[in-house]
């Protein structure tokens, strides 16, 4: 069984989630067809980048401050779970300092808990291996480029505000 863009459950979705949209997994939970209604969230964007093979990616954070653990930044091809940011976000000055540096935390090897790690010489600090998991060890298996390589285009991708999808409402 596939969502719309042809991905399984075995494809490496995010955070572990089903596939298909919240809308649907409601749908299956529920006998009777919830009411929904679109909304326009023009005041929102996601942060994105187009890459060659694997067409558009969006940035993700996951504050998980609330249950005492690190937060997450991570790289998704699923606007569905893309981080929303307020339009203005650039401009604002703590909004832009929060959240300026997300491809550096992305790639931090030394959050024991993100999906980059990296293999250092113990004498000269040089790096010997980089290696991925999570989302982002399947984007870079799908994207057909080496880690390294792949780390290297999201590190240097133009990373540009996109609007935002309007968001489905579930009125049961």
């Amino acid at each position: 069984m596939t969502d719309q863009k042809g991905r399984s459950p075995q494809d490496g979705n995010p955070n572990g989630l089903l596939y298909g949209s919240a809308k649907e997994r409601m749908q299956e939970s529920y006998s009777s067809a919830p009411k929904t209604e679109r909304t326009a969230e023009s005041d929102e964007v996601l942060v994105s980048a187009n890459h060659p093979t694997l067409g558009p990616l969006y940035w993700v954070y996951t504050s998980n401050a609330d249950c005492n653990y690190p937060d997450h930044y991570t790289i998704t091809d699923w606007s569905e779970v893309a981080t929303r940011f307020p339009h203005y976000w650039r401009e604002h000055e703590h909004l832009h300092w929060v959240y300026r540096g997300h491809i550096g935390k992305v790639f931090n090897s030394d959050d024991r808990f993100g999906d980059y790690s990296e293999v250092e010489d113990e004498e000269t600090l040089e790096t010997l291996e980089q290696s991925l998991s999570g989302m982002l060890a399947g984007l870079q298996a799908k994207s057909g480029q080496t880690v390294n390589e792949f780390v290297t285009w999201i590190s240097k991708a133009d990373w540009v505000d996109v609007p935002a999808p309007a968001r489905e409402i579930i009125d049961f």
